[in-house]
Order: structure tokens, then C-alpha cells, then sequence
């Protein structure tokens, strides 16, 4: 039987500055207001940014103990829309968690499913890592995110990266798999994958194949990624909204739903990346 999810241990606080002492600690406060679905500006999640939130300093200690004291101080020292740092003030913020009116599509998917509340990113770090380890199981030593010159030759046929993959592994013991997107598939990045772009799909195919009982074996579905007018982005990615990611997860399980059969013989699993630097 499944255990309940583990509490936080009471009062939850942080320092405001991770290197002074005395210093003022930053309690978890429950936002209520719809405002707190967009975080703005985004949070550091670089590796470096990752190694201030753990250890409350830029370099990792030795021994490599974290205090998970850095947060607030981390997010204090990102720029806002004027360039300088958001201070103290902007940085008590990302202690808010949010009230489950404000996330209604997990909060009922949390409160009905299994919660993964012992999970952790492979990487200490950002996204381009952490979606490598998922689809091949290591970065191949990357750490931070790529540069722009390595993004672009990564959607170029016969570049990227070359790491085999769960795709390969899937097709070796006679298994099916589609990878469904909207704006961009950041898994063509992988090179062994670009001889396969029959099974690069519309994210307005996935419907169909719930519908016609065609699912792969293995469906993994990205988001968009980029906004445009009157069409948000879904990634639930600072200083994306998160009610429109909720929009697309409500829409993946209710298109599972809407097959029973299929329904019976799936499993959804909602995953993120990495923690984006938030708390």
C-alpha cells in the first residue's frame, strides 16, 4: 500500500542571506492570489545557481553536505525587468507555495494518484541535462545548459547528441514509440533519433491515437515551449503561467480517459525536469 506523502517539517524557513549571521529567516507563506502561478523573473537553475540554492554558497563544500539554505538568496540576486537584482523583497517570494484552489488540475491529480514526493533531478542543474538523463539515462557530461551554437546544431540532421537512447533500447525488444509536440521537439536533439522522424507527432495526433487504440508502447509528450499571440506556452516554465501547463495535462488525461480500454491498460506519469530553482 502506498504511504501518505511526507509532511514538511514545521516551521519551514530560510534564511534571507545564507552568509550572514544573525540573519532574518524566511518562513513557507501559502499564496492565494492568482499572481503567484507566474513566477517572474525566472529563478536561477544553472549549476552554479543549484550549488548556492544546496549549500548556501557558490562552490560545493567538502564534505558535500546540503543545507538547503540558499534559496532565497539565490533568487534575491536575479534580475528583474530593470536589470538589477530583485533584492530581499523579490526574493522572500519563492517561499510561497500555492494554495491547491490556485492548481486545481494537480491538486485533484495529486489527491486521487500517486505522488512521487522522494524524487530528485539527475542533474543538480537545468533542463537540457535532466531531458537528456530521462530519454538516455546520462547527459553525456553535460551540466549546464548548451550554448546556442549547440542547440542549433543539435536540430540540424546529423548533429546533436550522440548517446543511444530509451528509443533504441524500446525498438530492440520490438516495442513502439512516438514522441507528440507543439512548437519544438527538444528530444530531436538526439542524434540517433533523427532517422526516426516518422515518429515525431503533432501533439493534435495523440487525440487520434487514444481514439483509434493506436498508442505506442512508450508516448513521451513535450510541451510548447515558446508563447505567441494568444497561444501560451504549456511548460509550466518561469514566467510561463501554470494554469496553461494545467490545460494541456488536463487535456492528455482526459484523452485518456475518453477510451476506456486505453485508459485500463495506461500509465500517466507527470514529470518535470528538474526543480527550476524553486523551493
Amino acid at each position: 500500500p502506498a504511504s501518505p506523502a511526507a509532511p514538511l517539517p514545521l516551521p519551514e524557513a530560510m534564511p534571507l542571506d545564507p552568509q550572514a549571521a544573525p540573519t532574518e529567516l524566511v518562513p513557507v507563506a501559502r499564496a492565494t492570489l492568482r499572481r503567484a502561478t507566474m513566477t517572474d523573473p525566472d529563478p536561477g537553475h544553472e549549476f552554479a545557481d543549484v550549488t548556492l540554492q544546496l549549500f548556501g554558497q557558490r562552490t560545493v563544500p567538502a564534505p558535500p553536505v546540503p543545507l538547503n539554505n540558499g534559496f532565497v538568496g539565490s533568487y534575491a540576486g536575479r534580475p528583474g525587468d530593470d536589470g538589477r537584482p530583485v533584492g530581499a523583497a523579490g526574493g522572500r517570494t519563492i517561499m510561497q507555495c500555492l494554495d491547491p484552489n490556485l492548481v486545481p488540475v494537480l491538486s485533484a491529480l495529486a489527491s486521487n494518484f500517486v505522488v512521487c514526493d522522494r524524487w530528485f533531478a539527475s542533474v543538480p542543474g537545468p533542463t537540457w541535462p535532466n531531458r537528456l538523463f530521462v530519454h538516455a539515462a546520462t547527459s553525456g557530461g553535460l551540466a549546464d545548459s548548451p550554448i546556442p551554437a549547440q542547440v542549433l546544431a543539435s536540430q540540424v540532421p546529423g548533429g546533436g547528441f550522440a548517446m543511444p537512447t530509451i528509443y533504441e533500447s524500446l525498438m530492440d525488444h520490438g516495442r513502439t514509440w512516438k514522441i507528440y509536440f507543439d512548437d519544438q521537439a527538444q528530444a530531436f536533439a538526439l542524434r540517433n533519433l533523427h532517422r526516426h522522424l516518422d515518429r515525431f507527432q503533432r501533439f493534435e495526433t495523440f487525440a487520434a491515437d487514444v481514439a483509434a487504440g493506436t498508442l505506442a508502447d512508450y508516448s513521451f509528450i513535450e510541451p510548447q515551449y515558446f508563447s505567441a499571440l494568444g497561444n501560451p506556452a504549456t511548460d509550466q516554465h518561469p514566467p510561463h503561467r501554470l494554469e496553461d501547463g494545467e490545460r494541456l495535462i488536463a487535456a492528455v488525461y482526459d484523452t485518456l480517459r475518453s477510451n476506456e480500454a486505453v485508459w485500463r491498460r495506461a500509465l500517466l506519469v507527470v514529470l518535470y525536469d528538474e526543480h527550476g530553482g524553486i523551493y
